[in-house]
């Protein structure tokens, strides 16, 4: 929370008997608090992406050389099985540890993707092997799951106003294909939408038009406001206007504090600027009539309101994917430890290893590791049959 020298207030002499008043100083509060959260949070996930990109993508690079090794071992051994049942069972885990390699998928390389996916083709082929009757069939459920799929997107971007025409996509395509096309259609028709002039809208009625002139109006005041407080600083700390070269670059750095602010609705980083280069937000704050000291407070809830969307939607963006990825999802990713996920993985990749060098020198322990590993999925699927039969 700010401290009082950065905070904004009104004086609490005045705001003692004006309810308006003292609901903004309790705004402020939140306000201050929601962005305090928000900047915790972000900081919080930065230091950990940070140390994972300087210590753990590393370690898991590594990790995955040697996992690597042991599925190209796996997939040979597979190859040579004779038993059908056990060879079933060897692709089957086989494609379980693909599975687990690709949930990294960001620290494979493009050479080791594509590798995985031949394996995983062969071993598919090889664990759910069908009649050429049954093949067919599945080929045609696939095609009735894909076509309805894009029917109901096709529907749903239509309510929203998008006329999208998904005609040349279809189940044998790749989802990555897939998902190219469908983002260029849809690229495409957003484009087409914007560029066709906008269809007449329907005809209001009186209360709907007092209502939409009532929100018009509080809107423009509420521009009004922080265009004000907005031209007044960029007088003061526009740096065109400044001789010192230090204070020039200065103020070239509050300046682009300014507008940011100005262009996001910031009205409190507004409020903090005005009071530390003109000190009047204070004495503005206090004379306010209540009309708009109203359009003060909701631009603060406004704001309050985006301030915890952000702070809880932080764990889902773009830059935290991968330590996501490691965290075994957002849910967990505030609570998740990177400095105890690094001595786990280290610990994964030394075991990793040493079970490839002692493969490598004798025969007998390479068998037996593989029987071991075998054995042990075996043990997994029938439990998991078992606790499906259960319920």
């Amino acid at each position: 929370m700010a401290t009082s020298g950065t905070s904004i207030q009104i004086n609490k002499q005045i705001a003692a008997s004006n309810p308006a008043q003292i609901a903004f100083n309790k705004l402020v509060v939140q306000l201050e608090s929601a962005r305090l959260k928000y900047e915790k949070s972000k900081e919080s996930l930065d230091k950990k992406r940070a140390y994972t990109e300087q210590y753990l993508r590393p370690v898991l690079e590594r990790k995955v050389q040697s996992e690597m090794k042991w599925m190209q071992i796996y997939f040979e051994e597979c190859k040579m099985t004779k038993a059908k049942k056990r060879k079933e069972l060897f692709a089957r885990f086989i494609l379980e540890e693909i599975d687990a390699m690709f949930m990294l998928s960001m620290v494979l390389s493009g050479e080791d993707e594509a590798r995985l996916r031949e394996i995983a083709k062969v071993c598919e082929d090889i664990a759910y092997s069908v009649d050429p009757e049954d093949k067919e069939d599945v080929r045609v459920f696939e095609k009735l799951i894909f076509e309805n799929m894009m029917s109901n997107l096709q529907e749903q971007l239509k309510a929203e106003g998008l006329e999208v025409d998904f005609s040349g996509l279809s189940s044998d395509l790749s989802p990555e294909e897939v998902q190219r096309r469908v983002a260029e259609k849809l690229a495409q028709a957003k484009a087409q939408a914007k560029a066709e002039p906008q269809t007449k809208k329907k005809k209001l009625s009186k209360k709907e038009l007092l209502r939409e002139q009532q929100l018009a109006q509080k809107e423009e005041a509420r521009r009004r406001s922080i265009g004000s407080i907005y031209k007044g600083l960029a007088k003061v700390l526009h740096p065109d206007l400044e001789k010192d070269p230090d204070e020039r670059l200065r103020k070239d750095e509050l300046m682009k504090k300014l507008t940011i602010a100005y262009k996001e609705n910031d009205l409190y980083s507004l409020l903090l600027l005005e009071k530390e280069w003109m000190n009047s937000s204070e004495d503005r704050l206090n004379a306010m009539d209540e009309d708009h000291l109203k359009i003060y407070l909701e631009v603060f809830k406004d704001q309050i309101r985006e301030l915890q969307r952000n702070e809880a939607a932080l764990v889902y963006h773009r830059d935290y994917s991968f330590i996501c990825s490691l965290a075994d999802g957002p849910d967990r990713l505030k609570y998740w430890k990177p400095e105890e996920a690094r001595k786990m993985l280290e610990a994964r990749g030394r075991f990793l290893e040493e079970g490839l060098s002692d493969m490598e020198h004798s025969k007998e322990l390479r068998k037996a590791i593989i029987k071991g590993v075998l054995e042990n999925f075996k043990e997994q699927e029938e439990e998991e049959e078992d606790f499906l039969d259960f319920f």
